[in-house]
């Protein structure tokens, strides 16, 4: 016997493996070869290299063409000074009577069956290992992988059709073990490019059948023969391998004999052809749900962001998405973002996108989403309004997220043009919490005011508190030339600023009573309110009101209405004091802009302030005027004051930031992958009904797409969407 240190030994007996006769229990690797191709070098290298060496290795060599490839092993064995086992067949026997040559010969150990055309990653063997001794009624155990039917997760675009270097799988393979769930879903059918056999079914059930030499078909057979006697077959979702394109067989094209051995199990099995199609199908098994995720974790997350409430005006629900868009798009983890909305508005938001976030940010129409590979992750940032394109971009994800920045016109139909739109638009934010996979919002607050707003099956549990991040001066929407010729008498001029929309809850018309008092204690300068003003739930007109009633009050207020990027950073930087008198907010991102910007800021505790401001802070009361005037005439005139209050933002500032918030989204996204989605649960097309059953799930999203076209806008269009979702739920 040559060296054990640098050389391929041929096995005669078995007994050589471990120095002693095999016994229950013990695990052998039997790599199958006709001829080698061109993955055998890595395949062999990587099983060298990686396999347990507690784990014999086995080359059954099925007296085919594969002196260069038994070289080719020799060399590496080599090169990394360990040994490799060669039993050569002395007739060609096929890959059946092979597969059946090394099940004997190795009797009583369990069987690592292996194609020469595999390469594995560290720790393979040890976790293939683990996951078919999970269970007693395991009788296979089957490796994820590149290219094997049922058990296949694209690999990255970047290997393209050439098998990976060693060290790009290693790392790959890497990911998939350390973020796996080790779910080992049961499967109807083993695929033999990387699949343990364990001893007890082989004993059972018997090998493989000769019927199906020199193979395909098989391992369909085996794992059939081995479900009907009571045994499991599993995927071990730990273990990625890759496999090569049609080098077991050379196929390159439709094989007739592949062809005929699959009429003979449909033959053999009459329902086997209907259960493996509806379980490819089917979106809740175990098997799916961690092909998507494993999918999401090499590849990176697809995120697609329902584009209906994003468009330049200020509010909440813009600038966050605009922040956390920028930031998933730099996110390593996320492959791709994309935001959807209807045709109309594709134009203008390329343009827009390419201008804010150059080329991480592709614009896809609403009517195409039916047509494009299902995004990972839907996500709808979202605030208290029915969507018209949320049902059909929600379908066309794997999960979805609703992010939902506030409830405070879930029960207010002042927010509202009439109480039939107030309605619909409840009926549909109801539903879309109830159908989301989960909802993130921004704080505790809003939390609770989620599950207190309608008597509905959301869990505590499917809520995630994920707040905004600090920030950014915001750059692009262009002045007004009326509101920068108001800007220029400003000049030099001390101003409180009031930033944000007119709703109700904001409070101005308050604090422009409150203001007036102000004045009458000796303040010199001027109020400014700016901020976009809705068509409905606005306080503009009682404002009005107040001012007309007052000619001394409205002689020192100004209203700019919607201002620039540029207006808007100049009026944070240069006001005495910018004040927050909001009855109730999502989180609030006034005080941190005005702190970043060095301006002092004295806001409420309304809703989610009370949960992002710093406890240190001075806060308006709304309960005694004369208390809430001497705060903000003390941060008015004292520097000390002024300092503190600011440097209380500041500091509370620390604790947020885009990124952090991105990397809870991605930590959530690929959570919600791990287990089957609310659309697969919830959606009725998943009934018993077989006709049902068959439908796509794009042929409907497809369909309600053209239905919305049809409807047009206004409230038709939305009491639809409405319907759809309740249809769905």
């Amino acid at each position: 016997m040559r060296s054990q240190k640098t050389i391929m030994e041929l096995l005669s007996n078995c007994n050589q493996l471990f120095g002693r006769p095999i016994k229950v229990g013990d695990v052998v690797a039997a790599v199958t070869l006709y001829g080698g191709g061109p993955t055998w070098a890595k395949c062999i290298e990587s099983l060298v290299l990686h396999t347990d060496p507690t784990i014999p290795l086995v080359i059954f060599e099925d007296h085919g063409p594969s002196e260069v490839a038994l070289v080719e092993a020799e060399e590496i064995c080599s090169k990394h000074g360990k040994v490799v086992w060669l039993y050569k067949q002395p007739q060609n026997l096929g890959v059946v009577g092979n597969l059946n040559t090394a099940f004997d010969f190795l009797n009583p150990a369990d069987v690592i069956v292996l194609n020469s055309d595999i390469i594995v990653g560290p720790g393979w063997s040890t976790r293939l290992v683990s996951a078919a001794r999970s269970r007693t009624d395991i009788a296979t155990a089957t490796a994820l992988s590149s290219n094997a039917t049922i058990f296949t997760v694209s690999p990255p675009k970047a290997w393209g059709d050439e098998a990976p270097s060693l060290e790009d799988f290693a790392s790959v393979s890497r990911i998939v073990a350390e973020n796996s769930k080790q779910v080992r879903p049961t499967v109807p059918v083993a695929t033999s490019f990387c699949t343990l056999f364990t001893r007890k079914a082989l004993n059972v059930v018997g090998g493989l059948d000769m019927i199906f030499s020199p193979g395909y078909g098989e391992e369909v057979d085996f794992s059939l023969r081995c479900v009907s006697m009571g045994f499991t077959n599993v995927a071990a979702d730990d273990v990625y391998v890759f496999h090569a394109t049609g080098e077991s067989f050379g196929d390159t094209e439709v094989n007739p004999r592949k062809v005929a051995n699959d009429l003979l199990v449909s033959k053999m099995y009459p329902f086997w052809d209907g259960w493996i199609h509806a379980f490819q199908l089917d979106a809740l098994n175990a098997l799916n749900v961690v092909r998507t995720r494993t999918a999401a974790l090499i590849n990176g997350l697809t995120v697609v962001i329902d584009a209906e409430l994003i468009d330049p005006n200020y509010t909440g629900t813009y600038e966050g998405a605009l922040a956390l868009t920028r930031a998933l798009a730099e996110n390593s983890k996320v492959k791709s973002v994309s935001w959807v909305a209807e045709q109309a508005r594709v134009t203008d938001l390329k343009r827009f996108a390419k201008s804010t976030f150059g080329t991480r940010v592709e614009i896809v129409s609403l009517a195409s989403l039916p047509t494009l590979p299902k995004f990972d992750v839907a996500l709808r940032p979202s605030q208290d309004y029915g969507s018209r394109s949320w049902p059909v971009v929600r379908l066309n994800a794997h999960r979805n997220v609703v992010w939902h920045l506030d409830t405070i016109s879930t029960n207010n139909p002042f927010y509202h043009a009439n109480l039939k739109d107030f309605e619909s638009t409840a009926w549909s934010v109801r539903a879309s919490w109830q159908s989301a996979d989960a909802i993130a919002v921004l704080t505790n607050h809003v939390a609770e005011s989620v599950l207190a707003a309608f008597d509905i099956n959301v869990s505590s549990q499917k809520i995630s508190v994920i707040p905004n991040g600090s920030p950014n001066p915001q750059t692009g929407l262009p002045a007004s030339a009326e509101n920068l010729t108001t800007l220029a008498s400003l000049e030099g001029e001390q101003f409180l600023l009031v930033l944000g929309t007119s709703f109700f809850h904001k409070n101005r018309a308050w604090f422009l009573k409150l203001f007036a008092k102000v004045l009458q204690r000796g303040f010199k300068g001027k109020l400014v309110f700016a901020g976009p003003n809705p068509t409905t739930g606005s306080s503009v007109e009682l404002e009005r009101e107040l001012l007309d009633a007052n000619p001394n009050l409205a002689a020192q207020f100004l209203n700019l209405g919607r201002v620039g990027d540029d207006e808007r950073n100049w009026l944070l930087t240069n006001a005495m004091l910018v004040v927050s008198p909001t009855i109730n907010e999502g989180f609030g991102m006034t005080p941190f802009e005005a702190a970043i910007m060095g301006t002092p800021v004295l806001a409420t505790e309304g809703g989610g302030l009370r949960d992002v401001a710093p406890s240190s802070a001075f806060s308006l009361s709304l309960q005694n005027d004369d208390e809430d005037i001497e705060l903000i005439m003390t941060l008015i005139s004292d520097p000390v004051a002024r300092e503190a209050q600011l440097s209380h933002w500041l500091k509370a500032m620390e604790n947020f930031s885009w990124e952090s918030s991105a990397e809870s989204f991605v930590k959530l996204f690929y959570e919600l992958l791990s287990r089957p989605g609310q659309v697969a649960l919830n959606w009725k097309l998943e009934s018993t009904s077989r006709i049902k059953r068959s439908i796509s799930s794009r042929v409907i999203s497809f369909s309600v797409a053209i239905a919305l076209k049809i409807l047009g806008t206004g409230t038709r269009r939305r009491n639809f969407a409405s319907k759809v979702y309740n249809w769905m739920r």
